[in-house]
């Protein structure tokens, strides 16, 4: 499909006038029908000359839905979107929360710190005899010292992904921390089809 728009918007080029010189041509000027004949045929010259081999859509991921997560209150989110059995997804979850207002503390998809010491990151908090897992989870509403998926190293970009498996059903998504209600922001979590 992409290939298709691609090669019409070249075609294009030979319906349109263009400068000659410092005049324009039109419809009334002699010159106007052969600078339009050139023009196409320039066109299709480099319409041949474009490899539309890498530019076929189905090679590259295509967002399939986008999901807000809230942090404050760690609500339960639904895709609308049912994912189908066996069919391979990437999940990519993006973006940075507020985890305490009052501690200075800040968050994204697998890790929170200080925002002191942003270079410092943990993955993990102790509150009491209580461990907490703290970042996104995806069909894991059980808050504990184990959240699915584990999202992988720290990244600066704030942005993680993985691969998941449909099974036929809508995936769920929660943020994940023990005192949730001084949370503020929202992580964004972005479906993916994967190329073939």
């Amino acid at each position: 499909m992409l290939r298709v728009v691609l090669l019409g918007l070249v075609g294009l080029g030979g319906a349109c006038s263009f400068d000659t010189g410092g005049q324009s041509a039109g419809p009334d000027d002699p010159d106007a029908s052969t600078a339009r004949i050139d023009a196409a045929a320039g066109a299709d010259a480099a319409a041949g000359a474009i490899d539309a081999s890498g530019l076929d859509a189905s090679s590259e991921p295509q967002l399939i839905e986008h999901i807000d997560v809230p942090a404050q209150n760690a609500p339960i989110v639904a895709s609308n979107t049912t994912l189908t059995t066996g069919t391979s997804y990437e999940l990519r979850a993006s973006g940075t929360i507020v985890l305490s207002d009052t501690q200075d503390l800040s968050a994204d998809a697998e890790y929170w710190w200080q925002d002191a010491s942003p270079g410092t990151t943990m993955d993990s908090a102790t509150f009491g005899d209580t461990t907490i897992d703290v970042g996104l989870a995806i069909n894991d509403t059980v808050v504990d010292g184990t959240s699915n998926p584990a999202w992988g190293a720290f990244a600066a970009s704030h942005t993680y992904s993985f691969i998941f498996v449909g099974e036929g059903a809508t995936i769920t998504a929660q943020f994940h921390d023990l005192n949730a209600a001084n949370n503020s922001g929202t992580l964004s979590l972005d479906i993916y089809s994967v190329p073939e």
